[in-house]
């Protein structure tokens, strides 16, 4: 089997109102030869994805793949369900798959409900890479390719605010694309779009986000206008961390200068003696990163 090319549709489509990605996929010789008669194909095919055995596939009903595939089924058509088991697999809730033939005997299209672009590509890949395997009759590795899968889901998936905003979005029937493989996202269509980047807005002001970037002079804006706000201060070495914590009084919580998203934070760091060096407060890999070049070597220590 190859892929010819892929498309993908990040809004409503002809083919579905949830995003999709569409396979051109030609399956060479096979286009006359139903999986059952490919020798130990089904078989390792249902051991890899025992979930296959559940899926309705388009008979209606729980087990209706199994069906297909025992009175026999073409390549194409397993490649859809084995794409969408593996973004199951993976935690996606997609269902939506469609197989139609092309140009007889051997160049189909398939279409494949995904929510994580980069994710639902690679599980595209991946899908016809393992079934490449069976039918050569290869060995293949089915944990390692999850896992491999896995760490690109969490690489890829949107920030934890950005992701909060387009899952309440979705909730109120507003539309959410993502462009690109950041945290930039649009809402809706149109003239009544809005574009938000983490919790930036297209309406942000280019000084307000500098200044929200900026945590000293965030908390310093913000106790200007009696919000309350921890006692901290920003240190530049152990010795200073300790002297800081000890005036600041115990326990503290100490956070990277510049960081995002709870990286590098230290909760109820505590102890009573000055002598005692910052690194029994935390592990040695965690004082690598807080005091690494890349971190500027700037934590700021607050009072909880």
């Amino acid at each position: 089997m190859k892929i010819q090319d892929i498309i993908v549709y990040k809004g409503r489509n002809i083919y579905c109102h949830r995003p999709v990605m569409k396979m051109v996929l030609d399956i060479g010789k096979y286009g006359v030869i139903p999986t059952k008669d490919i020798k130990g194909f089904n078989d390792k095919l249902l051991i890899a994805f025992p979930g296959l055995k559940s899926n309705y596939c388009g008979l209606g009903y729980e087990g209706g793949f199994l069906e297909k595939l025992k009175s026999g089924t073409y390549l194409a058509h397993v490649a859809e369900h084995v794409i969408l088991e593996m973004q199951y697999l993976l935690g996606y809730n997609v269902r939506y798959g469609k197989t139609r033939v092309i140009s007889e005997p051997s160049i189909y299209y398939l279409v494949y409900e995904y929510q994580n672009e980069t994710c639902g590509l690679e599980c595209g890949k991946t899908a016809i890479y393992i079934l490449n395997c069976f039918i050569r009759g290869e060995e293949v590795d089915i944990n390692y390719h999850i896992d491999t899968l896995k760490k690109v889901s969490i690489d890829s998936e949107l920030g934890p605010s950005t992701a909060a905003i387009a899952e309440e979005a979705r909730k109120r029937g507003i539309p959410v694309t993502r462009i690109g493989s950041g945290s930039l996202v649009r809402l809706a269509y149109g003239k009544y779009s809005r574009i938000i980047q983490s919790t930036l807005t297209d309406a942000t002001s280019c000084i307000s986000a500098d200044i929200s970037s900026n945590k000293q002079i965030t908390k310093m804006i913000l106790k200007e206008n009696r919000i309350p706000v921890p006692k901290g201060r920003v240190v530049y070495s152990e010795s200073s961390a300790i002297v800081a914590a000890e005036e600041i009084g115990l326990p503290v919580a100490i956070k990277p200068y510049d960081g995002n998203q709870g990286k590098g934070v230290h909760l109820n760091l505590k102890t009573g003696m000055r002598s005692v060096q910052l690194s029994t407060m935390l592990p040695y890999t965690a004082m690598q990163l807080l005091w690494s070049s890349i971190l500027k070597e700037r934590i700021t220590v607050y009072w909880l």
